[in-house]
């Protein structure tokens, strides 16, 4: 059921700290294009935000009950702010899922790791298994410094 809030009309000079009342934004699309609804809560007020690409990116980042600071920018003379400042004060996400590499990061990873393994590959067969073993090197490799680092690396050799 879709609860109805007041929109929040941003004031020049103002930072607001609000609790997000969902994980995602609402997605519409208005005579100026794309647009999200966020719900939030200030001041025990439950409010709509509604934000443009900028915005719904960086709220987007932070999942429901996250306490997040948002800082409107304006420019003089207008009056719509042009971008907006977005900082958590706190998260409701376990460290494991803040630094869970989202499908985008592997499929970089992944996508450098065929570059290199088409270097060696004649078919599709062997850039699969080429792929995987330069996936596999890179995070051995990675383990290693990372050990060595901490000073606890029974290798013997230094990186």
């Amino acid at each position: 059921m879709f609860t109805s809030r007041e929109k929040l009309t941003w004031e020049k000079g103002k930072k607001y700290v609000a609790e997000l009342l969902f994980s995602d934004g609402l997605e519409k699309v208005g005579d100026y294009g794309k647009y999200w609804i966020h719900g939030v809560k200030i001041d025990s007020t439950e409010w709509s935000i509604f934000a443009n690409g900028k915005l719904n990116d960086k709220l987007s980042q932070y999942t429901k009950g996250d306490i997040i600071n948002i800082e409107p920018i304006y420019t003089e003379g207008k009056s719509n702010p042009i971008d907006y400042k977005v900082s958590g004060e706190s998260s409701r996400k376990s460290l494991e899922e803040i630094l869970k590499p989202d499908r985008r990061e592997i499929e970089i990873k992944v996508f450098a790791s065929m570059k290199i393994a088409g270097t060696i590959s004649e078919d599709m067969e062997s850039l699969l298994r080429n792929t995987w073993h330069v996936i596999k090197g890179h995070s051995d490799i990675c383990d290693e410094i990372e050990k060595e680092m901490r000073g606890d690396s029974d290798t013997g050799e230094d990186f």
